[in-house]
């Protein structure tokens, strides 16, 4: 027939080709695998240049979000399910403009130093920050606090800063409207929080002060206002460390307003996936809850997403209880998670940075985004393909990596055709037997060169078991025996391209399902 011409290539192709489509099929469930448990995998809405967050304008019935895209800003209406209700863009240049405000009704925007107002670009004042929230924008000018009305577009004085250095932030949540300034010392920085009222007037509910220990700096704040307590997330750097690197430290408060001491306790978050701790968190967003208080943030930590399963980061959200803390990845992307935001109780917004068209994405645990986000799309099998083909690419080392155990046979055939030749050439059986025996034997004493501690830990669970090590290495063999026997018959080899052929099968099988866990 045809296909005994072919079959000593054609066999080893199949081979090839069934080991690829299941580490393809393997790495396309790797970068499909949900965030976790009920919640959404990621579903992109919009790409931006800017490595800012989106404006979020929540309605009754849905959200507005505006970005920056392609010399516009970018506005899409959305209803409680993220299906695209309508999209308008204006001519504003993102290269100059970075933040915005916009309610569907007033739209107020930025560059570094500029306030604009409108389509037309209305320049408001000179700035030296600005602070959109859901219903207000707020501008910084020197050590002066200026709140800007949206409805009246009127400008007010609320807040004059008793230092320069100190850093504003401001959160709007249904117990009103909250201001928190934060003035670095070198042992100790001080806070204060402010209520904004409804004359737009500020009033002093605390003032307190936490101390910083020696070599760190704060590095991030993040705060929520419940009632009469107040609740801080604290991120600090020390840059000069015992080890020699960097080190990030986080520090949680809860307590009333009373006091002017702070009582700091330390905070970590274990990795969902791994058995480590989440690590180098930021852009923190923190709010308290009946339960305790809940931190949204961006840290380093496990994924499958990546092209050697290496760690990411992603978006996490970490529920801070009076007896334990739970920990919950928001994100599970390959690409660098940042800028989490909040829409509604259930959906949370980020970035993936991706150069210069940065995805916007949002992760649910609605019921009808769950549904939405579960299907293929086309970037998750270009995903997968990529992932497997960079495996692939350093599955060849496996034939130097066993170089020991086709040598000795080898040597022996070699030493066979100078000493005992007529055998050889006869074909003799038990000059291929005990070649055969030679690197059977060769497998089993340097095994553990391909079979390390590391490898075995990054084979999936299918190929990892008690005693698939031999299991797999002599179920390889008897295929690579049958098939050389095969081929050996239809050929009329003889007994050295007999063994090449097994040797080069048994090493096409390690190399094809084992290879690609190499590094």
């Amino acid at each position: 027939m045809w296909y005994k011409n072919k079959s000593y290539w054609i066999f080893p192709l199949i081979i090839f080709l069934a080991g690829a489509a299941l580490l393809f099929f393997e790495n396309l469930q790797k970068v499909t695998e949900p965030a976790d448990e009920r919640v959404s995998r990621s579903w992109k809405i919009g790409e931006t240049p800017l490595r800012m967050e989106p404006f979020i304008y929540e309605k009754d019935d849905g959200y507005i979000v505006s970005y920056f895209h392609e010399s516009s800003l970018m506005e899409r209406t959305y209803d409680e399910e993220w299906e695209l209700q309508s999209e308008h863009q204006y001519a504003i240049d993102y290269k100059k403009f970075s933040r915005v405000f916009n309610n569907g009704e007033t739209l107020i925007y930025t560059d570094s130093q500029t306030l604009f107002h409108g389509k037309e670009g209305e320049k408001l004042a000179e700035i030296d920050g600005f602070f959109p929230v859901q219903n207000h924008a707020f501008y910084l000018q020197e050590n002066r606090l200026v709140h800007l009305n949206p409805d009246t577009m009127q400008s007010k004085n609320i807040l004059e800063l008793d230092n320069t250095r100190a850093d504003v932030y401001i959160k709007e949540t249904d117990e009103g409207l909250h201001i928190l300034t934060v003035t670095p010392g070198n042992s100790t920085s001080s806070i204060k929080v402010y209520q904004l009222g409804e004359q737009h007037t500020t009033e002093l509910l605390a003032a307190k002060s936490f101390p910083v220990k020696s070599g760190e700096t704060v590095r991030e704040v993040a705060f929520d206002v419940q009632e009469s307590k107040l609740g801080l997330m604290i991120g600090t750097l020390q840059k000069q460390s015992v080890s020699g690197t960097p080190e990030y430290h986080y520090y949680y408060a809860a307590e009333d307003f009373k006091g002017s001491k702070l009582s700091l306790q330390t905070v970590k978050a274990d990795d969902p996936f791994s058995h480590g701790s989440l690590k180098e968190w930021s852009d923190l967003q923190f709010s308290l809850d009946e339960d305790g208080a809940k931190a949204l943030f961006v840290a380093h930590g496990a994924t499958k997403t990546t092209y050697r399963d290496t760690p990411a980061f992603n978006i996490y959200e970490l529920q801070i209880t009076e007896n334990q803390s739970k920990v919950t990845r928001m994100s599970n992307t390959p690409e660098r998670s940042l800028k989490p935001s909040r829409a509604g109780v259930d959906n949370v917004l980020w970035i993936d940075a991706k150069g210069e068209a940065n995805e916007i994405n949002v992760a649910s645990r609605q019921e009808a985004l769950l549904t939405k986000a579960a299907g293929y799309k086309q970037a998750d099998f270009i995903s997968a393909l990529g992932k497997t083909v960079g495996m692939f690419s350093y599955a060849p080392f496996t034939f130097f990596i066993t170089f020991m155990w086709y040598l000795w046979p080898f040597l022996f055939i070699f030493l066979m055709m100078g000493a005992f030749g007529g055998a050889v050439e006869e074909g003799k059986r038990w000059v291929m037997y005990t070649a055969l025996g030679l690197y059977l034997l060769s497998t089993l004493i340097w095994n553990d060169m391909l079979f390390s501690e590391k490898l075995m830990a990054r084979m999936p669970e299918y190929l990892n078991f008690q005693g698939s090590t031999w299991l797999l290495l002599t179920a390889f063999a008897v295929i690579a025996y049958l098939l050389m026997e095969k081929e050996g018959k239809w050929k009329d080899w003889g007994i050295p391209m007999k063994f090449t052929y097994f040797v080069g099968i048994h090493l096409l099988l390690v190399t094809v399902f084992i290879g690609p866990y190499l590094l």
